[in-house]
């Protein structure tokens, strides 16, 4: 019997639908001219109160009718993206992270970019103007807001791992007048930070 949205969290409704659109989209039936009605239907016989809550949330039913109406292939692409996304997310929380490097190794985001994001974190900025030319490929970090210490980073990789922050959305790129790039960082930067601190207490 499916379990109702109204009694789960938001995340795990979000989990629970993008895992049955996935389910669904690896089904010769996905190629159905009504795609979102095939859909729902395809709910029915297992997932009754899932279809039911979806029907009865128009904003919900609105963003699924239009992710389902893309081509096959950027739809895949798109989920294709959004299960590596997770997975690097994931690699760092003390129950999930195993399963996470068993599946994306790949992805897992790396001692080296966590770093970078705690320190970014913890010294309660928000922004940081990076200047260049610090060490061989490093950079040195100006936080714009509070004051705190600026933040140096020397390594090989540094460009990778802030261009990774940026995919996850932990880091925004912005740029000043003289075209500095500075980093902001994201709502979604503080929960993980958290949530991965929660998980290892």
């Amino acid at each position: 019997m499916g379990m109702g949205m109204d009694a789960m969290t938001a995340s795990t409704t979000f989990a629970t639908i993008v895992g049955l659109v996935c389910n669904y989209m690896g089904e010769v039936r996905s190629e159905a001219p009504d795609r979102y009605g095939d859909f729902m239907e395809s709910l029915r016989e297992h997932h009754d109160n899932i279809r039911r809550s979806i029907d009865a949330n128009s904003a919900l039913s609105n963003a699924l009718q239009t992710l389902l109406s893309q081509r096959t292939d950027l739809l895949m692409q798109k989920l294709r993206n959004l299960d590596s996304v997770l997975a690097g997310v994931a690699a760092n929380l003390k129950d999930f992270g195993p399963l996470s490097v068993a599946i994306h190794s790949e992805e897992v985001i790396g001692p080296e970019t966590l770093d970078i994001l705690v320190q970014f974190y913890d010294s309660g900025d928000g922004r940081f103007l990076e200047l260049r030319g610090y060490g061989h490929g490093g950079a040195i970090f100006l936080p714009l807001d509070s004051g705190a210490e600026q933040m140096a980073f020397e390594y090989r990789f540094l460009e990778a791992d802030l261009r990774k922050l940026c995919d996850l959305g932990f880091l925004e790129l912005s740029h000043n007048s003289k075209g500095e790039r500075i980093f902001i960082l994201t709502r979604q930067s503080e929960r993980y930070v958290k949530a991965m601190r929660e998980s290892c207490s």
